[in-house]
C-alpha cells in the first residue's frame, strides 16, 4: 500500500508522538519504557538525517 509523499513527511513526528505516548502510558514498566526511547531515538533519528542530507 503506496500512501502519499506528505505523509511519509509527518513519519517522525508520528514516532515521536508514539514514543512519548508509550514512555508516558507505562509507567514502571521496562519494556514500555525502553520501546518509547526507541520510537524517540528513531523519529529523532529520521529528523536528523533528512537535515544532514538537505545540507548537502
Amino acid at each position: 500500500m503506496w500512501f502519499p509523499p506528505w505523509l511519509y513527511k509527518l513519519l517522525p513526528v508520528g514516532y515521536l508522538v508514539a514514543g512519548v505516548l508509550l514512555l508516558v502510558s507505562s509507567g514502571d514498566d521496562a519494556l514500555g519504557r525502553l520501546g518509547g526511547i526507541l520510537l524517540c531515538a528513531a523519529g529523532i533519528l529520521v529528523l536528523a538525517m533528512r537535515l544532514y542530507v538537505r545540507k548537502l
